[in-house]
């Protein structure tokens, strides 16, 4: 900035003075090598061009320095002075700054490679096994089986996941699980196994007073649902996922895996029978084209064509249930091998996704299915037998919409591959197995309820309601038949109709 009276000399055209300089003079220019000429202080600006002359030579450096006046008061007079503000200690700084944070930084990634560097303990080459709980993957970590984990142990004051065994079961260091492990293993020991008796006595009755020739859809149903809640029984009453020591883990997990088709067999099945009802409706209609002949006032309530439509179309509709019935048992038994065996990461999580969206399809399939054409066909049906037909209808729908939700159950709550990540796997387990060994007992009360009507239970168990007669060549056989079958076979139906 310049000072008024060099302004005023240039607006005069005059140049500043630079001679007869008092002892306030400083020399401004010597120490940057401009000619050393005593210039007053209220005129130093007179060699600011000769310092940027020489501080902005002509290939557009930066300055080294820009000089900056300023005149302190001291006492009465004041003094000129002037310093330089040097850009060259600026960049020094700068760069001292930078090496030191470049310093930082590289010790810091020195450090993270001093940690990670060192190679995670494989369970192939320390040959642990998981402990015989678990498979050996291909990256040397134990993949454990349902109700065992990880063990945890701590070091440096951090706890520590052992990735090479699995000994260590859910209820470890939880202790709200025994009591719920307890809980569910009672209450689902105890209803199967007076199911189970329910099922074997109702299956002794049908083998007693029809033999082993009649009936056979309904001795098959039987059958299997017999055998899913002795599948439970023989789980909850002994073990819970092996971590007992009573069965062992692949032995239970197979049992597990078997209730999961025996669902859909029976369900299977069960549609046999409603399709055997509509045959014998079938029959049913000629005898009422037969009274029709004798009695002109007789009015029937559907057409014979309408009949042999619907029964035309089941016979179509029941073979995707066979042929899904089918693949689903395939699928299950490479279930059973691959679970112990498969030793591949992202293999095993596609197959793992891949069976639980096949089961949450396969029962949404099935339930809407029948349900849409279940309505359908129960218009065309007489009406004795449409009533039996609806309950029926609706006891299927009932099962299969169990299933779904189970199916659904076992994605949301999956603790291999989690959809909530705050989700803990030992709770995750137990909420699993509490709706899916709940839902496999109520669907087995529903078939039950289905051939064995609770509401007539009495009936069942009442010697009266099964009476043995002689014939007139003096042998003896049963005569009289269990009353009120939910699902009849077509002779039932004849005698009703």
């Amino acid at each position: 900035m310049r000072s008024l009276k060099e302004n005023e000399m240039k607006d005069n055209g005059r140049k500043p003075e630079t001679a007869g300089a008092n002892p306030t003079e400083i020399d401004a220019c010597d120490s940057l090598g401009v000619n050393r000429t005593l210039i007053p202080f209220y005129a130093f600006v007179s060699c600011w061009d000769e310092i940027w002359k020489l501080q902005i030579p002509g290939n557009g450096q930066q300055p080294i320095s820009i000089p900056y006046d300023f005149i302190p008061i001291l006492g009465d007079k004041p003094t000129a002075a002037r310093e330089a503000f040097s850009l060259y200690q600026q960049r020094q700084m700068q760069r001292l700054l930078t090496i030191i944070v470049l310093c930082l930084i590289l010790c810091l990634e020195i450090q993270a490679q001093n940690t990670t560097s060192a190679p995670l303990p494989s369970c192939k080459l320390l040959n642990t096994g998981c402990s015989g709980r678990g498979v050996c993957q291909e990256n040397g970590a134990c993949r454990c089986f349902p109700g065992f984990v990880l063990p945890t142990v701590k070091r440096n004051g951090t706890l520590v996941k052992l990735r090479v065994y699995c000994n260590a079961t859910i209820s470890d260091g939880q202790p709200f699980m025994p009591p719920l492990i307890i809980t569910l293993r009672t209450e689902i020991a105890v209803l199967n196994f007076v199911l189970l008796s329910l099922i074997s006595y109702r299956l002794f009755l049908d083998f007693k007073l029809y033999g082993s020739k009649a009936h056979v859809i309904t001795k098959i149903s039987l059958i299997i649902i017999g055998l899913e809640t002795l599948l439970l029984f023989i789980n909850n009453a002994f073990d819970y996922w092996g971590t007992y020591g009573v069965l062992p883990p692949m032995c239970y997990f197979v049992f597990h895996a078997l209730c999961d088709w025996l669902l859909i067999g029976v369900f299977c099945a069960i549609i046999f029978h409603w399709v055997n009802i509509y045959n014998s409706t079938v029959k049913s209609i000629r005898q009422q084209e037969m009274i029709k002949k004798i009695n002109s006032t007789y009015s029937k309530p559907v057409s014979v064509e309408d009949i042999v439509r619907s029964v035309t179309f089941l016979r179509i509709f029941r073979l995707p249930y066979i042929a899904i019935t089918g693949v689903t048992f395939i699928i299950n038994l490479v279930r059973i091998c691959v679970t112990p065996t498969w030793g591949s990461v992202d293999g095993y999580a596609i197959w793992y996704k891949f069976f639980n969206a096949w089961h949450l399809l396969l029962w949404g399939l099935f339930g809407i299915g029948f349900a849409v054409y279940g309505y359908r066909l129960m218009h065309v049906m007489p009406l004795a037998a449409s009533k039996k037909i609806k309950r029926v209808t609706w006891k299927l729908c009932i099962v299969a919409l169990l299933c779904t939700i189970n199916a659904l159950m076992m994605i949301l709550l999956d603790s291999y591959q989690p959809v909530f990540s705050s989700l803990v796997p030992s709770v995750g387990l137990i909420t699993r197995n509490f709706i899916t060994f709940n839902v496999r007992t109520m669907v087995a009360a529903v078939v039950l309820d289905i051939h064995m009507p609770f509401t007539k239970m009495k009936t069942w168990f009442n010697g009266s309601a099964f009476s043995s007669t002689r014939n007139s060549s003096g042998k003896s056989g049963n005569i009289a038949q269990p009353q009120n079958f939910e699902l009849a076979t077509a002779s039932t139906f004849e005698t009703k109709v």
